[in-house]
């Protein structure tokens, strides 16, 4: 049975701007399944480009801006996307039809995983009236060995995203939903290893944002440990 285990809660939330917040787990390690995830907005009234919007777990206290004992992570867009308006301003989605893969980053190496998957994930770039849902899922197998599973999951701009708030409510329901949640969809690395280090020991998670202006709003951030 899947519930909350960790919990941030801001009253009017936190900004990034070109930095990472990093919060370890209670639980370390002791974990096989986890999600982690966060409920956003980006404070933006243009469309963006060279964007590298990251979600992703770490081991100890240092993540993918630095040098790592182990960092795991997917982008929102592919790294340095331009983006765009979906419809009307301001929902921001990925320009052209580019893929995105994970990554891991150990010590001063990145490698990426996975191949290049078509689709056009979205958020909101109002961060007063809409928020949206960006969650992260990992099945971590055997210790030692170099298969994983890791879906990143998100509102889609040509699957019918809608410029609609997401609730904490909606947040919490959903960190909890096993599979893919109503509205949400996935993209999954399923049948690739690890390609750098596969201890596995990763005991925090992260969120990185990789501009000065405009700042990334997060308004709650959460894990949820399924087993």
């Amino acid at each position: 049975m899947a519930y909350i285990v960790e919990q941030f809660v801001g009253d009017k939330g936190i900004q990034l701007a070109n930095e990472e917040v990093i919060r370890p787990f209670s639980f370390g390690t002791n974990w096989s399944v986890i999600r982690v995830g966060i409920r956003m907005a980006i404070n933006a009234y243009s469309a963006l480009t060279a964007i590298d919007f990251r979600l992703g777990v770490c081991t100890g206290s240092v993540a993918s801006y630095g040098s790592p004992v182990d960092a795991l992570w997917f982008p929102l867009w592919q790294q340095g996307a331009s983006l765009t308006y979906a419809g009307s301003p301001p929902t921001q989605a990925q320009e052209s039809s580019l893929g995105t893969v994970g990554y891991q980053r150990v010590g001063t190496t990145s490698s990426g995983i996975g191949s290049a998957t078509v689709l056009r994930p979205a958020c909101s770039s109002n961060p007063t009236t809409l928020r949206s849902l960006w969650f992260m899922q990992i099945t971590k197998g055997t210790v030692g060995a170099s298969a994983f599973n890791m879906d990143s999951l998100y509102r889609r701009s040509d699957g019918g995203f809608s410029s609609t708030d997401a609730s904490r409510g909606d947040f919490l329901a959903y960190m909890e939903t096993s599979g893919t949640p109503a509205t949400m969809f996935a993209l999954s690395v399923t049948t690739t290893g690890l390609p750098l280090r596969t201890v596995k020991d990763w005991n925090s998670m992260f969120v990185a944002w990789p501009r000065s202006t405009p700042s990334l709003c997060i308004y709650d951030m959460a894990v949820v440990r399924f087993s």
